[in-house]
């Protein structure tokens, strides 16, 4: 039987009638689901109608002004009970007090969202403090060390820190979930696909075969395939919803500019870190699914290879805020989520250097990955010598 039978015969075997009836349910959950989770609210739009007023570099001007209707804001809820009284007591006018009614109304209906605004205000202001201590840092230590810590913190400060509206970029980057669905539909094709010839009781007369290394070299590359493909396209998904909801504003200000990425150590921007973020699922997905192929190749049944999956990717997630803190960078969740890997901070000192934390953490993934390779490549190899 040459290759490209062989090819074609395992591309009949994957894809068949119940996978292709799993992708167009994983396509119409996907769409929907991303779909309905995009969409704003209220309080956004209230909060981007705020935000428009100060949009820009954090100016004189804009602090004075938010500065201005902190206060004005404040003043408005807080007189309200005597506001009341003393239109009761006949202090002021029927208009008067209408008028102060309808700044009432609107002042606590735009509370949350300005209260969003202030937040941010304060968070870039923190950051402008944070710049200028590095800045005399620099300038002052004589540790070399330390010299070279603060100019590798210093590089979050190539770009600008604006304000502008963040909802879309937030949910463009990610807030650190993972794409179950994709997980479930991979988890649900990917491993009987791989396991059918164990067990349907055919795996001995495959394993005698002298094709048996190209059938499973086939496997893993269309799993790693559609591995890929799913991931792009639920990206791609969840992109279109999001960019066709909302403003996205400010593309080159910092990813820092961000108070959930604001000790990031990439000196990354808005648009950059969409971009990575994307590249960082799909790659962490077919990583996945190349480790899932090597507990495969070793375990050899179905349900074990499920209940370990489950184990490694949905378990952490439902656990995670018991999980030991420095373990969670090392959990499958924590790479697929794309966004994570951007709220880690803190550096290492590797004889003199400062290597970031996150640095490590993604050469760990690399080292899953290459180690996932060569132990398949070794099993099929001590298979063959049998």
């Amino acid at each position: 039987m040459n290759n490209r039978l062989l090819i074609q015969l395992e591309g009949r075997k994957l894809f068949h009638i119940v996978t292709l009836c799993l992708i167009l349910l994983f396509l119409g959950g996907k769409i929907t689901f991303s779909y309905f989770l995009s969409a704003p609210d209220e309080s956004q739009q209230i909060y981007e109608t705020l935000i428009q007023q100060v949009e820009g570099p954090l100016t004189e001007q804009n602090r004075q002004y938010i500065e201005s209707e902190k206060a004005r804001r404040d003043q408005i809820i807080a007189q309200d009970e005597q506001i009341r009284d003393d239109y009761i007591s006949g202090k002021i006018t029927q208009e008067e007090y209408e008028a102060h009614r309808a700044a009432y109304r609107k002042a606590i209906e735009e509370q949350s969202a300005f209260d969003q605004i202030y937040q941010r205000y304060l968070f870039l202001l923190e950051k402008e403090a944070q710049h200028s201590q590095l800045l005399e840092m620099t300038e002052t230590t004589g540790d070399i060390y330390e010299s070279r810590l603060a100019d590798k913190q210093l590089q979050q400060f190539q770009n600008d820190f604006p304000l502008y509206y963040d909802i879309g970029w937030k949910k463009l980057i990610g807030d650190g979930n993972v794409d179950y669905l994709l997980l479930l539909f991979l988890m649900a094709v990917c491993i009987p696909y791989f396991l059918k010839e164990h067990e349907t009781g055919m795996a001995d007369l495959v394993d005698s075969s002298y094709k048996r290394n190209t059938l499973y070299r086939i496997k893993i590359v269309y799993i790693l395939g559609l591995s890929f493909v799913s991931a792009l396209v639920s990206q791609t998904v969840d992109m279109v919803c999001i960019m066709t909801r909302y403003d996205l504003p400010m593309r080159d200000a910092a990813l820092q500019s961000l108070p959930a990425f604001g000790n990031c150590v990439y000196p990354l921007t808005l648009q950059q870190a969409c971009i990575w973020s994307a590249v960082v699922r799909v790659i962490s997905t077919v990583v996945l699914m190349l480790f899932i192929c090597a507990l495969c190749s070793w375990i050899k049944k179905t349900l074990p290879v499920v209940l370990l999956f489950i184990l490694l990717v949905f378990f952490p997630a439902i656990g995670r805020n018991e999980m030991p803190q420095w373990l969670n960078p090392y959990l499958f969740p924590q790479i697929l989520s794309g966004s994570r890997i951007f709220t880690q901070e803190g550096f290492v000192n590797l004889f003199g250097f400062p290597i970031s934390g996150a640095s490590i953490h993604l050469l760990f993934w690399i080292a899953v990955a290459v180690s996932s390779g060569i132990f398949i490549w070794m099993k099929m190899n001590n298979s063959t010598n049998k």
